[in-house]
């Protein structure tokens, strides 16, 4: 079953199906391991954008812990942020105890599914989804 779901998760992702909600969305617990998140999108982010580039990331109406730890993480992959920059949009979303992030920019679609390990912490479950536009 859980392979199905998460079958089914990528090739949404993929296809670029759904509803894309209205700029950047983060619905995780404070405790939802922020630091991988993070990462993930900044690694998504590098992968859809052109190298060295300038971003300009869309952060929810709230921000929260993620929307201030994005910023050093892409960084982190040479990528500078900066109000005239290319604009990232992105999606963190628990689904049940494990989160899905999908990164959306004028370039393409990134999106990864994490599960929960042992000691609670969020680890890639999947591959990373890219779609090139």
């Amino acid at each position: 079953m859980r392979k199905l779901l998460l079958c089914g998760l990528l090739s949404l992702a993929a296809c670029g199906g759904g509803q894309w909600p209205e700029g950047s969305y983060v619905d995780l617990e404070k405790d939802a391991g922020t630091e991988a998140i993070a990462t993930a999108i900044a690694d998504c982010a590098v992968s859809i954008v052109p190298n060295r580039s300038m971003v300009r990331l869309v952060v929810p109406a709230q921000p929260n812990a993620l929307s201030l730890l994005l910023p050093e993480a892409l960084s982190r992959n040479g990528l500078a942020t900066g109000e005239n920059g290319m604009l990232i949009e992105y999606l963190a979303a628990r689904e049940g105890k494990n989160a899905f992030i999908r990164v959306l920019t004028s370039q393409g679609m990134c999106a990864q599914y994490f599960s929960r390990d042992a000691q609670g912490g969020l680890r890639s479950a999947g591959p990373m989804t890219v779609t090139l536009q």
